[in-house]
């Protein structure tokens, strides 16, 4: 009686992030997931500080590895003219990056590490990244939902490690992402991740085990509950691998090749080894290098 409010609508927009459903047929949903006002505004207030360069045009990735020479420049090594701009800039970009633009999530990942010694090296990595938004400010997330798949429908993660990607450590990067997916089509993209290891690991498949457990433990299994309370039935579980290697150790529980890993990795394995083995609403599958997912999420 005191509150006026408007008659209710559909919600459309929600913080600079757009989406839209519509229903293609009585049996599928399909939509999409866009920010390309919000990446304009980003771009925007990039090219709005003072000494900026322009931007380039037509870059297809987020990120070039720099160059050895690039690396020994002292020029190089002096303090950047985004130093007091960087923790802004990155903020806003991985507001995006959490929420639909996966694939710059490893790049203000690795940049967001240097926001308190940026130098104009990084400069040049931030200068390249904008770029990239600039060229590609509409890139969209899409999905599809089949209503015949509520009864199969299963949660897939598929996790990446990259052997010692790390600029200035050993330290690999895990890389992940978490999909609702069904036998008639549906794939719905939850959660993803993209973050550097804390302890060094001595191989890929050591690196890919980090991985997975990170996806089991903090993305896998919460979704997996959440949905089981959505749909008042049990959720099954699909981890898909692209190493071989890693799915041997996983079956077996150990490996005499990973007999030197201390507790930390130990445990890694053994709960990736429960969860896909033990389990039986869970699996793990061999997925091709070429349809793993998680790779975007670990490099360029």
């Amino acid at each position: 009686k005191v509150v006026l409010t408007t008659e209710p609508t559909p919600v459309g927009r929600i913080l600079g992030l757009y989406f839209g459903i519509t229903e293609s047929s009585e049996e599928v949903t399909t939509g999409e997931w866009q920010m390309d006002e919000y990446c304009r505004q980003a771009v925007q207030k990039y090219c709005e500080i003072d000494g900026a360069p322009k931007l380039r045009k037509n870059v297809d990735t987020p990120w070039s590895d720099p160059t050895p020479s690039d690396l020994k420049d002292p020029e190089l090594s002096k303090p950047g003219i985004f130093a007091k701009h960087a923790a802004s800039l990155l903020m806003k970009c991985l507001y995006m990056a959490r929420m639909i633009r996966q694939d710059i999530s490893w790049t203000i990942g690795t940049l967001a590490r240097y926001v308190t010694r940026w130098t104009k090296l990084q400069d040049k990595w931030m200068h390249r990244v904008f770029s990239y938004l600039n060229s590609n400010s509409t890139l969209h997330m899409r999905f599809k939902v089949h209503k015949g798949d509520r009864s199969d429908l299963k949660i897939h993660g598929y996790p990446d490690g990259d052997h010692a990607g790390a600029l200035d450590s050993a330290k690999s990067t895990s890389g992940g992402v978490v999909v609702l997916q069904g036998p008639r089509g549906t794939d719905y993209t939850l959660d993803w991740y993209s973050s550097r290891q804390t302890a060094t690991a001595h191989s890929t498949p050591e690196a890919e085990l980090l991985s997975a457990s990170k996806l089991i433990r903090c993305h896998l299994l919460p979704l997996i509950i959440l949905w089981e309370a959505l749909l008042g039935r049990a959720v099954g579980g699909v981890i898909h691998e692209d190493n071989e290697a890693t799915i041997r150790i996983i079956n077996e529980g150990y490996s005499p090749q990973l007999r030197h890993i201390q507790k930390t990795h130990r445990i890694a394995i053994s709960l990736v080894h429960d969860v896909c083995c033990l389990d039986p609403n869970m699996s793990l599958v061999y997925v091709e290098s070429a349809k793993q997912r998680g790779d975007l999420l670990t490099k360029v």
